[in-house]
């Protein structure tokens, strides 16, 4: 004959492992929940750096342009998170195209080509878009 007070500790002890169960399914659960969204904030935070940079690189060969219209790019170099270069390439007398890369250290790169116009006034932005890596 069994006891009663050993059946309650039966249940007892199989809703104490269930409990135990979820906890830990919830656990695991909430650390890949964390783990994607630290990755998401990393490759978002990598993504602005690029677009700073980037945009660094061609307001400097922008600004180089206006003074000298013979500029021929930035060299590469260190630039915070990683390196910046630019390259401008004569479209006509009165055009340029800017063609600037950012690299992270990482390797993560973005280009971007500005195609600008000398006028009388300085110069002006005409088109502006990103480019695939090389």
């Amino acid at each position: 004959m069994v006891r009663r007070g050993s059946r309650q500790a039966g249940h007892a002890l199989l809703l104490a492992l269930i409990v135990i169960v979820l906890v830990g399914v919830a656990g695991a659960v909430l650390t890949t929940s964390l783990g994607l969204h630290l990755h998401v904030a990393r490759d978002e935070t990598q993504r602005i750096q690029l677009v700073a940079m980037s945009d660094a690189v061609v307001a400097e060969s922008l600004a180089e342009l206006a003074a000298s219209p013979g500029f021929g790019g930035v060299s590469k170099r260190d630039f915070g998170p990683g390196k910046v270069e630019s390259t401008i390439q004569n479209i006509s007398s009165s055009r340029r195209r800017i063609i600037a890369t950012a690299t992270l250290a990482s390797g993560r790169e973005l280009r971007v080509a500005a195609d600008v116009r000398f006028l009388s006034s300085g110069i002006v932005v005409t088109s502006w878009q990103r480019l695939p890596p090389e």
